[in-house]
C-alpha cells in the first residue's frame, strides 16, 4: 500500500514539474504569435477533435487574432493562419520557407519503414510501369494509395468493392485522430484497414500481372493508373461574410454569375504549386450532377436521424441511403 501512495505522489509531482517547465520554457527570444500550446504532450488536440475543428478555429480567431495564432495539435506546435493575405504568403513560399509534411498519424498509417530510394524518377513512364508489372512486382508503393471512384467502378468483384469501401471509411476516420493504437479506437481500426488495403492492392497487382503475361496487354485505363487522390481542407475564408455574401446560403452559381472573389479567398482547390489542374472540370461535373438529380428525380431520405461519425472528416454512419423516384 505504501508503494502505491509513493507512486501516486511521484506521478503527481512529475505532472506538476512538467506543467511548470512547459509554461516557463524559453523560446530563444523568438516572438511567437498569440495563442496557447495547451497541456503538455497532448496540447489542445482533445479540444480540436472533440470540440469540432471549425468551432476550435473560430473561437481562437476571436480570442487571439483573425489572421494568425499558435496552438499544439497532434503533438506538433502549430501556427494557424487565416485569411487571403496569409493564404497568399503560404502558397507563394512553398519549398522556400515552408516544407510540406504528413502529420504523425498519417506517417504511421501510410509511410513504410523501408528506406526510400535515393535516386529515382518520381513518376516513371507508362512503358516502365508495364515492364515492371509484367516482370514481377514485389512492392507496389510505400503508401497504401487511394482508388478514384471510376477505378472502383471498373472492378468486377462486388465483394472486393464492398471491402475497399469499408476500409476507406475506417482509414478516413482515423487520419485525423489521436495516435492511440488500442483496440476499438479509430486509429487502431485505421491501421488495420491500411494493411488490408495493401493486401488488396497486392492481390490486384498479381491478377493484372497474370493477365498481362497471358497476353492481356497493358491496359492504359485500368485501376492501377488511378491510385492517388488529393485531399484539401476547407479554408476559414470560405464562410466569412467579409469575403462572401450570405456564405451559408446554397448558391452554386455564386462564383460564376457575379464578380470574381478576391484573390486567395476561395481556395478549396488549393493554390500556388498545389493548385488543382482539374478544378474547372470538377465544377462542371458537380453542377451537371446536381442539375440532373434536381430536375429528373425526387428522393426520400431513409434515415433522417442518421448519426454522423468523425470530427475532422464528418461522415454519415450509413452513407445517407435514399430512395430515388423519377418524375
Amino acid at each position: 500500500m505504501e508503494f502505491l501512495y509513493l507512486f501516486v505522489i511521484l506521478a503527481f509531482l512529475s505532472i506538476l514539474i512538467t506543467i511548470f517547465s512547459h509554461q516557463h520554457c524559453s523560446n530563444d527570444g523568438v516572438k511567437l504569435p498569440p495563442g496557447s500550446f495547451g497541456w503538455p504532450i497532448i496540447g489542445e488536440s482533445i479540444k480540436f477533435l472533440f470540440g469540432k475543428p471549425k468551432k476550435f478555429v473560430n473561437y481562437r480567431m476571436k480570442k487571439y487574432s483573425r489572421e494568425i495564432f499558435k496552438t499544439k495539435i497532434f503533438k506538433e506546435k502549430t501556427t494557424v493562419i487565416c485569411g487571403p493575405n496569409e493564404n497568399k504568403f503560404l502558397f507563394s513560399n512553398e519549398r522556400k520557407i515552408f516544407t510540406g509534411f504528413l502529420p504523425h498519424s498519417k506517417q504511421k498509417l501510410f509511410l513504410s519503414s523501408k528506406p526510400e530510394p535515393t535516386a529515382a524518377p518520381s513518376v516513371p513512364p507508362p512503358q516502365v510501369v508495364a515492364a515492371v508489372a509484367a516482370d514481377g512486382v514485389k512492392e507496389v508503393t510505400r503508401t497504401p494509395g487511394f482508388f478514384k471512384p471510376e477505378a472502383l467502378s471498373r472492378m468486377e468483384n462486388p465483394n472486393r468493392i464492398a471491402r475497399l469501401v469499408r476500409y476507406f471509411d475506417d482509414v478516413t476516420l482515423g487520419l485525423h485522430s489521436i495516435m492511440v493504437n488500442f483496440p476499438s479506437t479509430n486509429f487502431y481500426r485505421a491501421g488495420k484497414a491500411t494493411n488490408a488495403i495493401r493486401r488488396e492492392q497486392m492481390a490486384m497487382v498479381r491478377e493484372r500481372r497474370a493477365a498481362m503475361v497471358g497476353g492481356g496487354g497493358a491496359m492504359k485505363q485500368d485501376m492501377l493508373s488511378h491510385m492517388i487522390v488529393v485531399y484539401w481542407t476547407v479554408n476559414t475564408t470560405n464562410k466569412n461574410s467579409k469575403y462572401f455574401r450570405d456564405p451559408k446560403k446554397f448558391d452554386p452559381s455564386r462564383y460564376k454569375d457575379r464578380e470574381a472573389p478576391a484573390p486567395y479567398t476561395y481556395v478549396p482547390f488549393g493554390g500556388g504549386r498545389r493548385l488543382c489542374p482539374r478544378k474547372e472540370y470538377a465544377w462542371l461535373v458537380v453542377l451537371t450532377f446536381i442539375h440532373n438529380v434536381v430536375k429528373k428525380y425526387k428522393w426520400e431520405v431513409l434515415s433522417p436521424k442518421e448519426n454522423v461519425l468523425g470530427d475532422m472528416v464528418p461522415m454519415p454512419e450509413k452513407g445517407v441511403p435514399i430512395h430515388l423516384h423519377p418524375y
